[in-house]
């Protein structure tokens, strides 16, 4: 949705959070996890890790830990 739609990382964790119910968007969550972490994650259970993660790792875009994700802090 984010780069299909063009949405915006805030909406779209707003359409989770109040529509289906989420205590917290999958980006938010992405963010408080750690983007490094998360790919570690993916790579660790063999999932496709999306290209766009490990293009905001390469520029440092760690999430809340750095004050720089998909939201901003």
């Amino acid at each position: 949705m984010l780069e299909q739609d063009g949405l915006a990382p805030s909406d779209i964790d707003a359409c989770m959070r109040f529509g289906a119910g989420h205590p917290l968007g999958p980006l938010a969550l992405l963010d408080l996890v750690g983007i490094d972490v998360s790919i570690a994650i993916g790579e660790s259970i063999g999932a496709a890790v999306p290209e766009r993660l490990y293009r905001m790792a390469e520029e440092g875009k760690l999430g809340r830990k750095v004050k720089a994700g998909f939201l901003e802090y």
